[in-house]
């Protein structure tokens, strides 16, 4: 080979490795300006844990692919300690696995708490429909809360797939139970009525728009709040543009009166010197309205006018209070014009009551008296005589025949349980086929601990079968439990001031009965169970029989 061609085979080989070096350092320079991508998480449904003590909580965490996070206390008087009440995050929803869930744990209530009342339990609503869960709701003496949706493909559609809160855990009657109902598909629009916005309209108002969302008016509160006007929303739950299904109640609180701010409401016009007509039309223009109507002989007024009322005039009450009238009547010589009084004796009270309907006037106090000569229930007298004339609307007295002192009772006689263990107290009110009612403790240093020392009905008292009987055990003296509080006297008091009273004792206002009698003062309080002066422990509920004037 020549010395030329040498040269050129050479030149090629030196401008090949050339090439060669220029092209390895390009590639390697795009190769280190790539982004480097990471592969993406495996993301699944975070598993229901609420309910569950915390140990377990944790493994099946762990078993699902997540950590567990934060742990927080929170004291609850209803749930089991360590047991969880919340996580986040929340039951079904999609989050990348290997992270972490926080939880919040039930913490052991304080030992000073008062005792809780008496608790149902939640009942399951795992994979109910929504028919099935007001149902079983309903069992347990409970209401349906919020009801929302959420996408998942774990469950069928329409069934529940979260309930707050959970299952077994211990609340009060009456509560609501919030649940998530499962919806088919991710972008399907929520289903069900748009909660409107209602902060800062009347309740009648906030009312009708419920109504016109198909949704209905849940629990009402009230709430001092000086910067709103009495009567109008300041809260709501759900809150404004929740999803929720029609008929879903939405719970309002309300402003109420402060403290020290005086009541709102109408204000009493006067009214002396008026028809009664035009007196009546006064009331209705002040949102009021006419109570009870009494004449009096007055020779210095017109007759039929208005000389005395009740409230006094420009006194502030609520709307839709009764304002009492006294009219001038007929002088002692003056004839009568108006009613003539129907005579009512020998009818049954309601014959007795329809005949003055029909001669427009009504009955007024009805009292008993023995007679063994006349059916238990029946007219034996009344005031004003037959073929009085009267006014109008006038109140007819009547005396109506009573049980003879020596006449049996049909019924179950009360037993004596003074003196006996609350077991055997229980035993022997079996027997008499009457059952144990309220059981309520009062110090006594005289009596034995935990035996009767007081019962309502009294002994011997005649009562149907099946009565329930109130009784007082003897308890601790308030040296041996200093937290007792005295329960105070609520007989006789009107009921709108009775709650003010119980919170201020450190009680709950409980079961309210009430009882229809022909006189005496409406929502007045005839009994209370616990009596006063029982030294009973905080938040003990005092049970009421509130009195309910008949229709005159």
């Amino acid at each position: 080979m020549t010395g030329p061609s040498r040269w050129t085979q050479a030149t090629t080989w030196v401008a090949f490795l050339l090439v060669a070096a220029v092209l390895s350092a390009c590639v390697t320079v795009v190769e280190q300006q790539r982004p480097h991508v990471q592969p993406q998480p495996q993301v699944s449904l975070v598993p229901s844990v609420e309910g569950m003590a915390l140990d377990r909580a944790r493994a099946k965490l762990e078993h699902a692919g997540y950590r567990l996070g934060d742990v927080a206390k929170e004291r609850d008087r209803y749930a089991p300690p360590r047991s969880v009440l919340w996580q986040d995050p929340e039951p079904y929803t999609r989050a990348p696995r290997g992270s972490r869930v926080d939880l919040v744990i039930a913490a052991r209530a304080r030992p000073d708490a008062p005792p809780p009342p008496d608790l149902t339990s939640v009942p399951e609503l795992h994979g109910l429909r929504l028919k099935k869960v007001r149902r079983a709701l309903r069992r347990a003496d409970l209401r349906l809360g919020e009801v929302t949706e959420r996408f998942t493909d774990r469950a069928p559609a329409g069934t529940v797939i979260r309930q707050r809160p959970p299952a077994t855990r211990r609340v009060e009657p009456g509560s609501a139970i919030d649940i998530v109902i499962a919806r088919a598909e991710a972008n399907q629009p929520l289903a069900g009525a748009n909660v409107p916005k209602l902060r800062g309209l009347p309740l009648e108002q906030a009312r009708a728009k419920l109504r016109q969302a198909q949704l209905h008016l849940g629990q009402v509160t009230e709430r001092a709040d000086a910067n709103a006007r009495r009567g109008t929303v300041i809260g709501q739950q759900p809150a404004p543009r929740t999803q929720v299904r029609p008929g879903t109640a939405v719970d309002l609180v309300i402003a109420g009166r402060q403290p020290n701010q005086p009541v709102a409401g109408a204000n009493v016009p006067k009214l002396r010197g008026l028809p009664l007509e035009q007196a009546r039309a006064e009331l209705r223009q002040a949102q009021l309205r006419l109570g009870q109507v009494t004449e009096r002989a007055d020779a210095n007024a017109r007759r039929g006018t208005v000389i005395g009322q009740q409230p006094a005039p420009r006194t502030q009450v609520r709307p839709g209070t009764a304002v009492d009238l006294v009219i001038a009547g007929r002088q002692p010589n003056q004839p009568v014009a108006g009613a003539n009084v129907p005579k009512l004796r020998g009818l049954p009270l309601e014959k007795a009551r329809a005949k003055l309907k029909q001669a427009q006037l009504r009955v007024g106090q009805v009292t008993e008296s023995a007679n063994a000569n006349a059916p238990k229930g029946i007219v034996i007298g009344q005031q004003p005589a037959p073929r009085t004339q009267v006014r109008p609307g006038t109140a007819v007295d009547l005396v109506i025949a009573g049980r003879q002192p020596n006449q049996p009772v049909a019924g179950a006689n009360v037993p004596n349980l003074s003196g006996l263990p609350l077991k055997k107290a229980r035993a022997k009110l079996k027997q008499a086929q009457l059952r144990l009612g309220k059981v309520t403790e009062r110090a006594d240093a005289n009596a034995r601990r935990g035996t009767v020392i007081g019962q309502r009905p009294a002994p011997k008292r005649q009562v149907k079968p099946g009565t329930a009987v109130d009784v007082v055990v003897a308890g601790a003296s308030q040296e041996q439990q200093p937290d007792a509080v005295e329960v105070p006297d609520l007989v006789g008091k009107n009921i709108l001031g009775v709650r003010a009273l119980l919170e201020r004792a450190g009680l709950k206002l409980g079961m309210m009965r009430r009882e229809t009698k022909d006189d005496g003062k409406r929502n007045t309080v005839l009994e209370q169970m616990p009596q006063a002066g029982t030294l009973v422990r905080p938040g003990t509920t005092v049970d009421l029989v509130v009195l309910k004037t008949r229709d005159k």
